[in-house]
């Protein structure tokens, strides 16, 4: 972990070591380690990607000569 001073963001003193320290116990509570989790994730990516494709060929015209795309979630 760095080591981070306090600075000053308009006028206020922000204390960086701090809001790291609340960011990692804030991201530390999340389920993302539950197997149920990664699955409903890569679902809803899956999804994601396919909206995204379809909208990307009707708004530029470009059609991938490669098939779908296709999406992974990585750790």
């Amino acid at each position: 972990m760095e080591r981070y001073q306090a600075s000053s963001v308009d006028g206020m003193t922000v204390d960086w070591g701090l809001a790291e320290k609340v960011a990692n116990q804030i991201a530390n509570r999340a389920p993302f380690n539950d197997a149920s989790y990664l699955k409903g994730l890569n679902e809803s990516f899956n999804g994601f990607t396919s909206s995204a494709e379809k909208l990307v060929e009707t708004s530029t015209g470009l059609k991938s000569f490669s098939g779908e795309a296709k999406a992974k979630v990585v750790d």
